[in-house]
Formats: C-alpha cells, sequence, structure tokens
C-alpha cells in the first residue's frame, strides 16, 4: 500500500497554539493579533463563548476548548493568551497557553486518519514538527465548529 503523500507549502508560515496538551497549527495569516485574557470582557456571554475581546472598535466573541477541545463557557485557568482570528465578516478570539510560529519548511502536514475523521470536526491534517505531531486546522473551520457565524457581533 502506497504512503500518503505529505501536504507541503514552504511558503507558509503557521501559527502553533498550545491547548492543553494539544498542539494547533493555523496558518499565519488567520491571526489578526494577540490579546492578553485580562482583556477580555465576561459579561454577556452566548452559546458557548468565554467572553467579549474588544478590537477596532467593536467587541468579537472569545471561546475556549477543554482538554478535549470541546467548547467550554468558563475561561480555562491554564490560558491566558487570546489568538484573535480572522473569518469572513469578522474576528473571534480562541484561548490558548501560547503561540508561536512555525515555518512551512518545518512542518509535513498528512492528511487525517479516517479513525480520526469526525463529522463537524475542525481538524484537518495532522502536522509533523521536530519530533512532535499536532493538529491543523483553519479560522474558518474553527468558526463553524464553536458556531460563531451566529451572534458574531456583540448584542
Amino acid at each position: 500500500m502506497a504512503q500518503a503523500q505529505p501536504i507541503v507549502d514552504i511558503d507558509q508560515l503557521y501559527a502553533l497554539l498550545s491547548l492543553h496538551n494539544h498542539a494547533l497549527l493555523l496558518p499565519q495569516g488567520d491571526i489578526r493579533t494577540l490579546e492578553s485574557v485580562l482583556d477580555i470582557s465576561l459579561s454577556g456571554q452566548i452559546a458557548n463563548n468565554v467572553g467579549w475581546l474588544p478590537f477596532e472598535g467593536d467587541r468579537w466573541p472569545v471561546y475556549g476548548l477543554d482538554a478535549g477541545l470541546n467548547p467550554c463557557s468558563k475561561l480555562p485557568e491554564t490560558q491566558r493568551l487570546c489568538v484573535l482570528l480572522s473569518i469572513e465578516g469578522g474576528y473571534f478570539g480562541l484561548l490558548c497557553q501560547n503561540s508561536a510560529t512555525l515555518s512551512g519548511s518545518a512542518v509535513r502536514i498528512r492528511p487525517l486518519p479516517t479513525a480520526m475523521i469526525k463529522p463537524g470536526s475542525p481538524l484537518r491534517g495532522l502536522a509533523l514538527y521536530g519530533d512532535r505531531v499536532g493538529l491543523v486546522s483553519t479560522a474558518e473551520a474553527l468558526a463553524i465548529f464553536l458556531g460563531v457565524g451566529v451572534g458574531l457581533l456583540s448584542p
């Protein structure tokens, strides 16, 4: 059986987000800015969000993921950074422990194994970098998974 060829874009930069014990890679172009969780307003929550981040004269929903990568509605104590992600129509925040940048030449992205493909999952592939394995997604895939499009703008 032939081995799957890696999906490689050596010119691409990736944001490597630490979420609990997971590494999540997103295209660097999906990242608008990084902010402290201290900047998040915890009032006026909507389904699955932990609060709002003011940015460019508006407030954008912020989401957290638990250790199982499921949406959570409480601010996880270990996640002190908010990555503001760009999507069509605006932004949304995702909490993480820290963020780093990886060059596409340092990453080998492979398709998800069949056993990891779940309906509605935001995961798009596995990333091999150094001696580690990460999960690959995009801002748009995460937005759909988290239901960001519904109620994107603050009330």
